[in-house]
């Protein structure tokens, strides 16, 4: 059970309030079971569900099914300000710390749930449509969901994980592209999603689309709007499915073993290992571990590099202290930007990512100084 004050809620359901955005649990738009929630005012209690959560830069609402509300509203708006209210009667401030809202982990019935994740999404025609690509846990399946600019499914396919059409990338080719086919009797819709890379790093995020092809064997492509494909890594979405189709893939160590910088890895282990939404601090040290250990393998060449160079300008010493100093840097910039650049919610989430991050920039680093060094040699 994971208990929450009624004025944060907003924050910990919806995210960052940047753009508007209605997610609503009741007119069928979306796939996912909505939230649930025990309510309790003073030791009379109630479980219910989120209703329906509305978000932009002002503020957040929810409403939830047994007729309890919340209404956040931000300082941007000018005055930051909690409402509550029961059966739309408002409730007087001084009264909100007898109320509790708590979010039910169901823990011991998780492997009944229908957990989702997406695998990928954007928008359409300038947001006249949508397409995502949904990880559905309980059977191991994917769904995927064509939808309207109001939210409306208009086509929604199924396929197992294990016979779904995945067509994985060629770490040889100059982008990495990956896609997944679904079929709608004989007419296909292939999800693809591409990042652009120069040379031993990515460009910016993805692009994507959908290509429809109908039995007479005509194809249609429909891109996705700019900036629009989420995840933004390929290797955090549909590259997933690698991993999902073979369990003993390792999608980090195939990813370290290409041609790729180091930093074009991250976040690659994490999105491998986190399916369980409870999962997310595990899977972070998991990864925040592994680069460590890519880190100390790193070094142990470099020191071999510049051991066995003659007339070589950097000694061993140099790169030892250096490192040392490193580390103490690295550890202090992800103190502080552990909530400002990482995350918001949860710092000790955003410093997990910040250590991962400074040690895959410092593996490149690295490696760099050792081409030269063998260069020079």
């Amino acid at each position: 059970m994971k208990k929450m004050l009624f004025f944060i809620t907003p924050f910990l359901l919806s995210g960052t309030m940047v753009s508007a955005s209605c997610t609503d649990y009741e007119d069928g738009s979306v796939i996912s079971e909505a939230p649930r929630f025990r309510i309790c005012y003073d030791d009379v209690c109630d479980e219910t569900q989120l209703s329906w959560v509305c978000s932009n830069i002002n503020g957040t609402r929810h409403q939830y099914a047994n007729g309890w509300a919340t209404d956040y509203t931000s300082p941007q708006s000018g005055e930051e300000s909690y409402t509550v209210t029961w059966q739309g009667r408002t409730i007087d401030e001084e009264k909100h710390s007898r109320l509790s809202i708590e979010e039910i982990d169901r823990l011991e019935e998780f492997a009944e749930q229908s957990f989702q994740q997406t695998l990928f999404s954007c928008t359409l025609a300038g947001g006249e449509n949508s397409v995502q690509v949904l990880y559905f846990s309980r059977d191991d399946s994917l769904t995927y969901a064509y939808a309207n600019a109001q939210g409306k499914l208009e086509l929604n396919l199924n396929s197992p994980v294990e016979t779904v059409a995945y067509s994985p990338f060629a770490w040889d080719r100059g982008d990495i592209t990956e896609s997944v086919k679904f079929y709608n009797g004989d007419t296909s819709y292939e999800v693809f999603s591409t990042m652009t890379r120069s040379g031993f790093h990515l460009i910016g995020g993805s692009v994507g689309g959908v290509v429809v092809t109908t039995p007479s064997g005509q194809s249609t492509e429909l891109q996705c709007d700019a900036y629009s494909v989420e995840p933004a890594n390929v290797f955090q979405g549909i590259g997933r499915l690698a991993s999902l189709k073979d369990e003993n893939h390792d999608a980090f160590d195939q990813c370290l073993s290409s041609e790729l910088s180091a930093t074009a890895c991250m976040g690659v282990y994490a999105a491998e290992c986190h399916v369980n939404p409870n999962d997310e601090f595990d899977c972070l040290k998991a990864e925040q571990d592994r680069w460590q250990g890519v880190l100390a393998e790193t070094l142990t060449e470099t020191f071999l590099v510049t051991g066995g160079q003659q007339f070589s300008l950097v000694r061993s010493e140099d790169v030892e202290r250096a490192q040392q100093l490193w580390e103490e840097s690295r550890d202090f910039d992800c103190e502080i930007s552990a909530w400002t650049n990482y995350n918001v919610l949860d710092g000790d989430l955003g410093k997990l990512s910040c250590l991962s991050d400074y040690t895959a920039q410092r593996v490149d680093f690295l490696r760099s100084m050792q081409s030269g060094m063998e260069f020079d040699g």
